[in-house]
C-alpha cells in the first residue's frame, strides 16, 4: 500500500528539498547589477 499524505506533509517536504537546492547567491559586479537603461524607451516599457 502507498502511504497518503497530507498537504502539509507535502508541503513540508518540497519546502526542505528546495531548502536542499537553493543555487548559491552569485556576486555580480556592480555594472551588471545596476539596471539597464532600455535605450530611451518609454517608463512603460522598462524592465520591472
Amino acid at each position: 500500500m502507498t502511504k497518503t499524505v497530507t498537504p502539509a506533509e507535502a508541503r513540508a517536504a518540497l519546502e526542505q528539498a528546495y531548502g536542499y537546492y537553493q543555487p548559491e547567491p552569485r556576486l555580480v559586479p556592480a555594472a551588471e547589477a545596476e539596471p539597464r537603461d532600455d535605450l530611451g524607451a518609454p517608463d512603460y516599457y522598462r524592465a520591472a
